[in-house]
Order: C-alpha cells, then structure tokens, then sequence
C-alpha cells in the first residue's frame, strides 16, 4: 500500500512515511512526471507555468518530500533537477503565488522534519536595508533624466551602454536587458552590481534570456544585494567550488552564509559517504 493510500495518517506521519525507503518511489515517479514534462519543453518562457502546477497540485508532504529529493538530485548531477531548482531559485514569485497559509504550514513542516535546505525555499524575501540605503545616485556615470537613459539603452552606442551598465533603476535595465547588442558579460555585470536595488536583481533573475545563464546566476547568488530568497534558492545550483568560493568571500547576509555552508557540508557529506561505499 503506497502513501497515498493509507488512511487517518498525519501530515508528519506521512512526510516520514514518503521520506522512507517504501515510501521515496512514489516521490521519484512523481518527480520523473515533472521531469518529463519540463524536458519537453523547449521554450523556457513556458516552464514557471509548469513548475507552478507542480508546487499547486502537491499535497504538503508531498511536496516537501519531492522538493527534498529534487535538491539531491541536483546535487547528484541530475541535469533537469537543476533546471527546475533553477526556475524556483530565480523566481520566488511562483512560491509566492502560494496562499500564505499553506506557505506557513510547509516552512513548519520542513522545519519540524529537519529539511533546512527545503525550508529555505519558503522564506519570505528579505534583503539588507542599510545597505541599500546607500544604493544612490540612479547612475553616477550617465547623470541625465531617466528618460533620455530609457532611450539610450535601446541604442546601439556601446560607450552609452556600458555606462548603463551601472543604472540602479529597473525600467533602465529591463530595456538593456532586452537590447540584442548586450551579451553575458554585461548581464554578469549587471547581477554583481555593488550597490544595487532590489528591483534590478528581479529584472535580471526573471529574464528568460539571461537568468538561466550559470555566470549570471552565480553573480546573483554572491552579490550580498540580492534579495535572500533568491540567493538561498540559487545555492543548490552552483558547482561545489563556486559554493565554497561564496563562502569565503566574507560578504554575504549572514542568512544566505548560513545556507551556503548548510549546502556545502550537506554535499561534502554527501561526496565522503559515496566515496567510502
């Protein structure tokens, strides 16, 4: 009899009861379903959509369970679950689409179960306000109206756009983002911005062009501007020395610190217990 089948459990007896051995096949067939429709996919605008059913349609232990194993997966090298940690990591808004309620009781419940780095995944966005009280002026290198920076960043001006490089307002950097004569070193540029706006991280971490770009991504990630939600929900996907070099920088919000050295040793643990079979 499958987890799903047995009567009158609790919402924790059944997150152990899917966590065993017994109960982890009915995770992985459900995580395969996912799995192969995001491979099916071709165009990236369409995958949120999917993991959004995946996140609605889930019972709590369920999706908690399958969250679980979708980041050990993507440790163990799994190519979609990365993917798919990716769209979460990038866009806390799909989490966020999620009644409040239900948000609470799912932290709680990978909390109570001890699952930090799923746990992770349902915290609200945060991110540090004293030092973005320092994020101004809008753009030291190009001191003209936002208006006439809009329109130069639609332009073909490389000296204009690489100072717009540097802009801290998000309907600036949303149109660069888009102007095909930007390539991934600017965007690079752009996610490691010191000091930036929360708003321009979004535009950068939502852009189905550029998000999915591993640079990009672990600029974010590293960048100590970047909202926590976003941050902590991009560590599951970072090569281990990128991990380790994250940690070492020193300037992270000591949260995402927290969460970093959480998913290094739960990977070095990993490595060690595989290397010993």
């Amino acid at each position: 009899m499958s987890a799903s089948e047995k009567p009158n459990l609790t919402t924790s007896e059944r997150l152990s009861l899917l966590c065993s051995e017994p109960g982890l096949s009915e995770v992985k067939a459900t995580l395969g379903t996912l799995f192969r429709r995001v491979e099916a996919i071709r165009d990236r605008s369409m995958r949120p959509q999917v993991v959004q059913g995946f996140l609605v349609n889930l019972d709590n232990p369920m999706l908690v369970c399958c969250l679980r194993e979708l980041i050990s997966s993507s440790e163990h090298g799994s190519r979609t679950a990365r993917t798919v940690l990716v769209e979460l990591g990038l866009d806390p808004g799909l989490v966020a689409s999620l009644e409040y309620e239900r948000i609470q009781e799912l932290y709680s419940l990978a909390t109570h179960a001890d699952f930090p780095e799923v746990a992770a995944i349902f915290l609200g966005p945060r991110v540090n306000r004293k030092r973005l009280e320092k994020a101004w002026p809008e753009n030291q290198y190009m001191d003209i109206p936002l208006g006439n920076r809009r329109q130069a960043a639609r332009g073909r001006d490389r000296f204009k756009l690489d100072r717009l490089l540097h802009d801290r307002d998000h309907r600036v950097i949303q149109i660069l983002l888009d102007n095909p004569r930007i390539i991934e070193r600017d965007v690079v540029r752009i996610a490691a911005q010191r000091p930036t706006r929360a708003e321009v991280i979004r535009c950068v971490s939502t852009h189905r062009r550029w998000a999915a770009c591993y640079g990009v991504r672990k600029a974010l990630a590293a960048n100590p501007y970047t909202p926590e939600d976003i941050a902590i929900g991009l560590l599951p996907t970072l090569l281990l020395q990128d991990l380790k070099f994250i940690i070492s920088s020193g300037i992270l919000l000591p949260e995402v610190h927290q969460a970093a050295e959480a998913t290094l040793e739960r990977r070095t643990r990993r490595e060690h217990s595989e290397a010993e079979e």
